[in-house]
């Protein structure tokens, strides 16, 4: 789990760089957004490895995802895209900032379950 949260965090440094030309960050948003689409569907088949109480916000991440999505392909037929070209790019930095912020979440309670493990295990062995 630690893994997803390096990668995201590489994605999003990655993205910030490229934003300060603007057009770069632009174009490697959507990539950005394609690689945590698909760690959370990775972290859905290790659904059992998730934080019980990080599982309502992963829901929330997928559900507003998919909503924002939607949201896009929906702007694509009507001419207001011009009026709301910024919401796409706005949705899509909170959802990565979001995403990073829950993996990193993941990542502590990884460690700290895997540290109370190891202890249980070698307080057996004594």
């Amino acid at each position: 789990m630690k893994t997803l949260f390096l990668i995201n965090k590489t994605l999003i440094i990655t993205n910030a760089i490229l934003f300060i030309t603007v057009y770069g960050g632009l174009l490697f948003l959507p990539i950005t957004g394609a690689i945590q689409v698909c760690c959370f569907v990775y972290l859905l088949f290790r659904w059992s490895d998730v934080a019980p109480h990080l599982k309502k916000y992963f829901i929330i991440y997928g559900v507003v995802t998919v909503l924002s999505l939607s949201l896009l392909l929906c702007l694509k037929y009507f001419s207001l895209f011009d009026f709301l070209f910024w919401l796409p790019i706005i949705l899509g930095i909170a959802l990565s900032i979001y995403f990073l912020i829950l993996t990193y979440k993941q990542s502590e309670y990884t460690l700290t379950s895997q540290e109370k493990d190891i202890s249980i295990v070698s307080n057996k062995t004594i």
